[in-house]
């Protein structure tokens, strides 16, 4: 758990994948710019689960960032 707080120090946050800046996609484990760009082209979702339509996304990566994302709501703490 420490350790995974010092690679992402913003794992606290809660990522809307509709409304989220690239800088705050980023922040999803596991999400570099190249899947943020994608992402915001592939918007809007309306479940988590529509991310596996994004290329590069599968049901594998889904799963884990799924505590990490949201399709409703603000982009904010756990």
């Amino acid at each position: 758990q420490l350790a995974r707080k010092h690679l992402w120090p913003k794992l606290d946050l809660i990522v809307n994948v509709n409304a989220a800046t690239q800088g705050e996609l980023e922040t999803i484990p596991g999400i570099g710019p190249a899947l943020a760009r994608q992402i915001i082209a592939g918007r809007p979702y309306a479940r988590v689960e529509d991310l596996e339509n994004v290329r590069g996304i599968g049901h594998y990566t889904v799963n884990s960032i799924r505590p990490y994302v949201k399709v409703e709501g603000e982009t904010g703490k756990r």
